[in-house]
């Protein structure tokens, strides 16, 4: 008997002091286990946290930037369309005044041409148009002149550009051919005097005229320096 339970009494303290000495420590582990995760979970909200501020705060000084650049931006672009408004209006006045003149004078210009034109159509016979282009128009004429075989007549071309009287009249022969060896001086001779007709505002029947009434000294191959020798005469009488 004393044996049984001294065997038993010896079995049931070592049991429970196993039992006692396994269960504290993994307590304890679990505890500082705990204790650690917690830590951790902590440290990493404060973590997020802070980086949480530092992006609101860059966020918050990042839009003062790009507005304080876009403000800038704005700024230059007003200057320039302020600068670009009044380029355009200072053309448009321009552009408003002058082009009233112009036209008028366009205008008289166009008048006075097709008045000289109307004019030669009445009172020169024959006088009709042969071509109308772009910058000329071309009427068909007939002239007659003597030479050593006889009277002989040649159909020219009175070419009456559309800026005249600002740029003066040409006389040519069709197809720049003529029957006459005379003709080619003529021409040159013509055109040269041409200029300074026009220049002088003779209207065309008068330079057609003056081209009928002395066809025998513009055919002359010295007619220019005749010419000169007669205009300083008649300016001393």
């Amino acid at each position: 008997m004393d044996i049984g339970s001294q065997a038993i009494g010896t079995r049931n303290p070592q049991t429970s002091k196993v039992s006692v000495g396994n269960e504290s420590p993994s307590a304890n582990n679990e505890s500082n286990t705990n204790k650690d995760i917690n830590r951790n979970r902590n440290k990493n909200k404060n973590r997020n946290r802070n980086r949480n501020r530092n992006r609101d705060s860059k966020k918050e000084d990042k839009p003062n930037s790009i507005t304080g650049n876009q403000e800038g931006q704005r700024g230059k672009l007003q200057t320039k369309n302020r600068k670009r408004k009044d380029n355009n209006e200072t053309n448009k006045k321009n552009t408003l005044e002058h082009p009233k003149e112009m036209n008028e004078d366009k205008q008289k210009q166009i008048a006075k041409r097709q008045d000289e034109i109307d004019q030669c159509i009445c009172i020169l016979p024959g006088f009709r148009l042969f071509k109308k282009g772009k910058h000329i128009t071309s009427f068909g004429y007939q002239i007659f002149f003597m030479t050593d075989s006889g009277k002989l007549s040649q159909d020219v071309l009175i070419n009456i550009p559309l800026e005249y009287p600002n740029v003066p009249i040409r006389l040519s022969t069709r197809n720049n051919e003529s029957d006459s060896s005379y003709m080619e001086t003529v021409i040159m001779n013509f055109n040269w005097k041409a200029r300074e007709l026009t220049k002088k505002n003779w209207r065309i029947p008068s330079q057609i005229n003056f081209l009928v009434s002395e066809l025998e000294l513009l055919k002359q191959a010295n007619f220019k320096q005749i010419d000169k020798l007669r205009n300083s005469f008649y300016k001393t009488v």
